[in-house]
């Protein structure tokens, strides 16, 4: 049966409807597509990308409505999503546990690259680093902070072990000391405080290896599914407002003030631009990269803190824009071809039909061109069909590919080559091209050519090329193909834009090299070492110029200890728990044998990067603060020593003051030539010496200022072997050399003494209990310019030469270089200081004086110190034995709580013709005084006595009397010195014990005044 042509008619309109239904364009994303953003927070520069996309019209040109709704603590933005009230959410990552809890959500880009979130902590809450919040005060938002849990979690923290308080959302509650911590965003609250001039701290969830991204861009499985055009169309509009707000920042703060209310002011949005750009890294990274990778090592993290299941999978989390399974379009395809094989059939059969009259050979000519037309076809179809997808597999290639005879002429150029140079197809077949090649490449580039004329006849290369759109760093493979003969016939390049990854790796090895710098510019020893096998993995710099090499590779114990094995101090098993986690930081200090330095050491267990835990210590020399703690110790024992030195002579000074006096009485009562005068005479010497001793002992122990003055050294070296006549053992004799007179120096008495009996001292200490000598000498020196040797760095003058000699065992000379050490000493633990040389070495500096120091082990030791001369020779005047004491006839108020020292004084001074009120209380004789001030032309005073002192007596008798002259008398006091008196307008002061001439002498000069 034949077809008739009304039916012939109606096929071919069938099938030019299939034509006209599948050709027909895919619509994307309308006019009328209205689309809800919700945002994280209140409007502020966080979400500025997204407020420029709509002011620019970047939606609207692609078809899109956006509308944007604001979050805040009030809204459960994840909510607003879920239940269909918003199309597309911005928020952190912690939204990834939510699709692993089977809710259909699917993140689509990331803005931020690293999270903004910090623990803001005020400057002196003594919080530095996670394992010191326990026992504080922390806010945070459990379900939503989740770098600060991982953080912790991480550290081996629980968030039992401090106290959690709910979030107050402002810094007031760190200022007004409400809580301890608190999470915050690195971009805005730091400004608040920064504002208010509070200082503060904070830290950070990367330095602890947390670093997720921070906020994201999700949807939901059915706006991806069914309108996956919408989705692409709302990114590109979205990353053009980004890249626009970022580069217009004083606009966008406009807008974000005018327009939409924001609640910051100028500054602060300005302060969180700047802050935001080191999370985005808008210059390094395209807006809204994101790595599946990263996204895998977030889940990673999750499981390590037992947040996530370790059976989770993210398929269908991450959005892919470039896949698109367009079924309809596959239909279409199918049918179309269904449609052609169907009209060739029946063409076919309508020709076969409508001749079937024709002759036998007519129909099987007919038949075998049938078959001819239909592998035709068949070919040509398939031929179309293999050269479509090569095209498109070329042409849609993202990596570029060229292919060049041997002169370098063109033979192909794919179309992402020609976009990157601004080149077309036409112009680059048949001609040769060479982009630009940056200098500083042109020489390894030239080297890897050189590869593709040898086995195996392929390079690779990395160049910097300038394109259309700059310098970009491409990574090329080439191969040459080769003929028969091995003749290269052509070059095929396969290349890739590598810019992102290269301005990673710089942007990682910048981070690396500030890190290390960091590292290096610190103080304190840093290394790190295996925890099993104790190798050292890293040193930093301030370590290796204290031990003077890199040990990196060694052993710790045996290069930082010089043990044997693993030390009995070693922290490793105290820096991890049972279950193999960090316990947190062990703080401990030791000296270390090699370095002889004190160190307090800082000990961690962290991660490495092959994921095992190693030990890294911080440790700061407290070497100087050590000696300080013993200087101080030692200072508190000299004040303690001052101090009874103190009491005891203040009772010494009253007994030996009564010896003198009474001794005085006795010799003006007796006549020349009695029995007994020499023997009074002698106590009288006795006293005086007495009295030199305690004020020797007094000026030794006193916290004073050194007063260097014109000196006679010779007596002051006399009073110091008498000293330790009485204080080193009996074996060891002392030998003076000492002229009757020398040149005058200018130096502190008491500090000469200490240089002198030091010196003995360690010479007394050397010498055997079978016994010894120590020789002092001194001498005039006179230094010129014709002597060397030691000499050579003195200036040429006089000097006064003293020698200190011993017989003892002399010094190694090894250590001869550190006997002038703070704390160096040779003695036995608890029996030396190390302080004795250390001190001479200082008061002879003082002096500008030398010192320089001779010894034979076995033989002794001799130290000669070398004083600069000064012109004025000044040196102690005897006290006269019989020079004539000053009498006067007026009336003078005795007053001391000693009757003895009472009695004593008013024979005294009745003797040289005052009329004396004596008391022993100075409560009656202010009394006494009151009743008739002008009684009286004098008041000697002593300076210490109960109930009133002298001082507090003088005040007292100034206000009743303000001209009456008073003379302050002690035998030590801390509050009373010369200087004092002079300040109180007090007349005089005197030492005790005074003799009969002195106080003679010192009431006439006060009187006669």
């Amino acid at each position: 049966m034949l077809l008739g042509k009304k039916n012939i008619y109606n096929l071919l309109l069938g099938f030019l409807f299939i034509l006209i239904w599948f050709f027909a364009p895919v619509r994307l994303a309308g006019a009328e597509d209205t689309i809800v953003l919700q945002l994280k927070w209140y409007h502020q520069f966080q979400f500025a990308g997204f407020y420029a996309a709509i002011e620019k019209g970047y939606y609207t040109k692609l078809g899109l409505n956006v509308i944007l709704h604001e979050g805040g603590p009030q809204i459960n933005i994840t909510d607003e999503l879920f239940s269909g009230r918003a199309d597309y959410l911005v928020t952190g990552p912690n939204v990834l546990l939510d699709r692993m809890d089977g809710k259909p959500v699917v993140v689509i880009a990331s803005i931020f690259q690293h999270s903004p979130l910090i623990l803001l902590l005020k400057h002196d809450s003594g919080i530095n680093s996670p394992a010191d919040l326990v026992g504080k005060r922390v806010m945070y938002i459990p379900g939503t902070d989740i770098e600060f849990i991982a953080m912790i979690k991480s550290e081996g923290i629980d968030s039992d072990h401090f106290i959690t308080q709910p979030h107050s959302w402002t810094p007031e509650s760190l200022i007004r000391n409400e809580t301890d911590a608190m999470t915050a965003y690195i971009t805005n609250e730091p400004y608040y405080l920064q504002k208010k001039g509070i200082p503060y701290s904070y830290i950070k969830p990367l330095t602890y290896g947390i670093d997720f991204y921070g906020d994201c861009l999700y949807t939901t499985d059915n706006e991806v599914k069914h309108h996956r055009d919408r989705v692409n169309a709302f990114l590109n509009a979205s990353f053009q407002g980004w890249e626009y707000a970022m580069e217009h920042p004083g606009e966008m703060i406009d807008l974000l003030i005018d327009r939409y209310g924001a609640k910051s002011d100028r500054d602060q949005l300005e302060y969180e631009f700047q802050a935001m750009e080191a999370l985005i890294l808008p210059k390094l990274v395209p807006v809204g990269h994101m790595n599946p990778g990263r996204w895998q090592h977030i889940a990673d993290t999750f499981v390590k803190l037992n947040m996530l299941s370790p059976k989770y999978s993210l398929k269908g989390f991450i959005f892919d824009p470039k896949f698109n399974p367009n079924y309809e379009k596959l239909i279409k395809v199918v049918w179309l071809l269904s449609g052609i094989v169907l009209l060739i059939i029946l063409f076919t059969a309508f020709l076969l039909l409508f001749n079937r009259k024709l002759n036998k050979s007519v129909e099987e000519r007919t038949e075998h061109l049938s078959k001819e037309i239909i592998e035709h076809a068949r070919a040509e179809k398939a031929l179309q069909e293999s050269e479509e997808k090569y095209r498109l597999l070329v042409e849609n290639q993202t990596d570029l590919v060229v292919k060049v005879d041997p002169d370098g002429k063109f033979q192909f150029a794919s179309q992402s080559y020609c976009r990157m140079f601004g080149k077309t197809e036409a112009e680059l077949i048949g001609n040769s091209f060479m982009p630009l090649v940056h200098p500083d490449d042109l020489a390894s580039t030239q080297k890897a050519m050189e590869a593709l004329f040898h086995p195996p006849y392929t390079a690779y290369m990395e160049q910097r090329a300038l394109t259309k759109d700059g310098w970009k760093w491409l990574a090329w493979i080439d191969n040459a193909v080769l003929d028969e003969n091995n003749k290269i016939i052509s070059i095929i390049g396969a290349g890739r834009d590598i810019t992102e990854q290269k301005n990673f790796e710089s942007a990682l090895n910048t981070s690396q090299e500030t890190f290390l710098s960091v590292l290096d510019g610190i103080d304190a020893t840093i290394y790190v070492a295996d925890m099993k096998t104790y190798e050292i993995l890293f040193m930093n710099k301030y370590m290796k110029d204290t031990f003077k090499v890199d040990l990196t590779g060694k052993k710790c114990w045996q290069v930082f200890r010089e043990d044997t094995g693993p030390c009995e101090s070693c922290t490793n098993k105290k820096l991890l728990d049972e279950n193999g986690n960090p316990t947190g930081v062990h703080i401990w200090n030791d000296r270390n044998p090699v370095v002889n330095r004190w160190y307090i050491n800082h000990d961690r267990a962290i991660k490495w990067p092959d994921g095992g835990y190693v030990r890294l210590q911080i440790a700061t020399d407290i070497t100087d603060f050590k000696i300080m703690e013993n200087e101080l110790r030692q200072a508190y024992k000299m004040e303690s020593i001052g101090t009874l030195a103190g009491g005891i002579a203040h009772d010494f000074n009253n007994i030996i003051g009564i010896i003198m006096g009474n001794a005085e009485l006795a010799l003006d009562d007796l006549q020349d030539g009695s029995p007994v005068q020499n023997n009074i005479k002698e106590i009288k010497t006795a006293s005086l010496r007495a009295r030199d001793v305690v004020r020797q002992l007094l000026n030794f122990s006193r916290k004073t200022e050194n007063e260097q003055k014109p000196l006679n050294i010779i007596p002051e070296i006399k009073e110091c072997i008498k000293l330790l006549k009485s204080s080193i053992p009996s074996t060891v004799e002392i030998h003076e050399n000492l002229p009757d007179t020398c040149d005058t120096i200018l130096a502190d008495a008491t500090q000469i003494h200490q240089v002198i009996i030091n010196l003995c001292t360690n010479a007394a200490h050397a010498i055997p209990l079978t016994g010894g000598v120590i020789e002092i000498s001194l001498k005039n020196f006179e230094l010129n310019r014709s002597l060397g040797g030691i000499f050579k760095d003195m200036a040429v003058g006089k000097y006064l030469e003293v020698v200190v000699k011993d017989t003892g065992s002399g010094i190694n000379p090894e250590i001869r270089e550190k006997i002038f050490d703070p704390y160096f000493t040779t003695k036995e633990v608890g029996k030396g200081t190390g302080m004795g040389l250390a001190i001479v070495h200082g008061i002879l500096k003082n002096h500008n004086a030398d010192i320089f120091v001779e010894s034979v082990p076995g033989q002794g030791t001799i130290v000669t110190l070398f004083f600069p001369v000064i012109a004025e020779l000044t040196g102690k005047e005897p006290e006269s034995e019989t020079q004539t004491n000053p009498h006067g006839t007026e009336t003078i108020l005795f007053v001391d709580d000693e009757p003895a020292i009472v009695d004593m004084a008013k024979q005294v001074l009745t003797k040289l013709g005052y009329a004396v009120e004596a008391r022993i209380n100075p409560i009656q004789a202010l009394k006494d005084f009151e009743v008739n001030p002008d009684f009286f032309d004098l008041v000697i005073s002593d300076m210490t006595m109960p109930r009133m002192n002298g001082m507090t007596f003088s005040e007292k008798l100034r206000e009743l009397r303000p001209d009456i002259p008073i003379i302050i008398c002690t035998g030590h006091s801390a509050v009373m010195d010369k200087e004092k008196a002079k300040e109180l307008n007090i007349s005089a002061y005197a030492m005790k014990p005074v003799s009969m001439s002195k106080i003679a002498k010192l009431i006439r000069d006060v009187l006669d005044q």
